[in-house]
């Protein structure tokens, strides 16, 4: 079964800045959320983003730029050892009255699909209300974070009771791993539980699990090199990082054509798609 996890950008990956980020230069990521995504990588999971962006539709900046950007995140998540497999966006901006922009859920349950995952064991992470309120529309485990606009979400007083929380998306997954590493497998004993200095150094995979049951990834340094466990092919329909030459890799050419409306947009180029010479 396909373990998803979608992500808000802005306050959740990256830091919020006033108005919009125009350009990749103004990506900054937020401490730890790198790192945090690799985490998810080697832990099985599919890790996809679903980002509002108005600024398209307002002129404020094209799909070009819009790739340059997302390439700069992936390429930062890779450096991490981590992996985003998909990024779907909504140009549209609220006057629109779309169906993909959230808090409306299009975004969301395709993604789903796309992947082929269940929406009940989907986890969906954001700052803000419509973040929660798409993930909640669309049937995920809905995680706000405190990071961004998120403790203003939660001091307004209208965080439902059913949404986690976590102080940053580093804090959420930390939570969600542990979590999971205390569920037994299906029809299995639940393997041992470390102590509190295990569990900080991420021993939460290291217990022997029972036989029979196949063993979370490892993410080690060798693994991350070879990376064999997550060579498997996307889902059919979700587009692999593309694998042009370095010349279209920097220039973006082949990722210039606009994404299907409210879609999935094509992931930007990246760097361990380059074949040695």
């Amino acid at each position: 079964m396909v373990k998803l996890v979608i992500l808000d950008r802005e306050g959740v990956i990256n830091r919020a800045v006033e108005g919009y980020v125009l350009g990749p230069e103004q990506f900054e990521p937020l401490p730890g959320s790198l790192e945090a995504i690799a985490r998810l990588h080697h832990a099985g999971y599919r890790v996809a983003v679903a980002t509002n962006q108005a600024p398209l539709s307002r002129g404020l900046f094209d799909m070009a730029m819009l790739n340059a950007i997302h390439q700069r995140m992936c390429r930062l998540a890779e450096a991490a050892g981590g992996r985003i497999d998909a990024i779907a966006i909504c140009p549209h901006s609220p006057e629109q009255d779309c169906n993909c922009r959230k808090p409306r859920p299009g975004m969301l349950l395709e993604l789903i699909d796309r992947f082929g995952a269940v929406a009940a064991q989907t986890i969906m992470i954001g700052d803000t209300p419509a973040d929660v309120l798409a993930g909640l529309a669309a049937g995920c485990s809905t995680w706000l974070v405190r990071s961004g606009h998120g403790q203003a979400t939660i001091d307004s007083g209208q965080l439902p009771s059913q949404v986690a929380v976590g102080k940053d998306l580093a804090d959420a997954v930390q939570q969600l791993l542990t979590e999971h590493a205390a569920r037994p497998p299906e029809g299995g004993l639940a393997p041992p539980r470390g102590d509190s200095a295990q569990r900080e150094g991420g021993s939460e995979h290291a217990a022997r699990p029972p036989e029979g049951v196949l063993a979370p990834p490892r993410g080690d340094s060798a693994q991350r090199e070879g990376g064999s466990e997550h060579a498997a092919r996307p889902p059919e329909g979700v587009l692999a990082p593309p694998r042009g030459d370095s010349a279209q890799r920097e220039g973006g050419s082949d990722h210039a054509a606009r994404p299907p409306e409210g879609g999935l947009a094509p992931l930007p180029a990246s760097p361990a798609d380059r074949t040695s010479p």
